[in-house]
């Protein structure tokens, strides 16, 4: 699969179709950032998880997160909004994260995890993402998101949260 074949996941309801048995019936309904905040310490955030790796040498790269709930190094990824499609929120992420707006890169699935954070509780879906070794060079992460706005290659000597630790067992074995 490449990442406008996310399409075709999940629903293929969109936004304008909402009615009265859905969630979000009209944009005035979407939570206050108070109120997103407060039901975000109770209820498990849906976040979807890039592992970037190299098709030229099938290397894993990472970015050096600077903000919570995981600072160090890190996978590329983000929340999934209540009103997203998982296409969507595939989309705003890559564009957010990487800069990335039109993305044709080779994904692959590879786990959905439970993590529980310091702060908050996740359900990832975390998936592969093949990328040609010099739009790996030219990516630049968004600061302050990341501490460094450059790709690094992932070493056996970086420290990581559990979560990335059996991803990255699970693939590189």
């Amino acid at each position: 699969m490449n990442v406008r074949d996310f399409d075709s996941l999940g629903s293929s309801m969109d936004i304008r179709e909402f009615d009265s048995t859905t969630v979000a019936k009209t944009p005035s309904y979407f939570p206050t950032v108070e109120e997103f905040l407060h039901a975000a310490k109770y209820m498990p955030t849906l976040c979807v998880d890039f592992v970037i790796m190299s098709c030229k040498d099938d290397r894993v790269y990472l970015g050096d997160r600077g903000i919570p709930p995981c600072i160090g190094w890190s996978f590329i990824g983000g929340r999934r909004y209540a009103y997203e499609t998982l296409a969507i929120s595939v989309r705003r992420i890559l564009q957010n994260e990487m800069g990335l707006l039109h993305a044709n890169y080779l994904c692959r699935f590879i786990s959905c995890s439970e993590v529980q954070w310091d702060s908050r509780h996740d359900v990832v879906w975390t998936y592969v993402m093949y990328m040609p070794q010099d739009d790996i060079e030219n990516t630049i992460l968004s600061i302050p998101e990341y501490r460094n706005p450059k790709l690094v290659a992932y070493e056996p000597t970086m420290e990581f949260h559990p979560y990335h630790a059996a991803v990255l067992k699970q693939l590189l074995v």
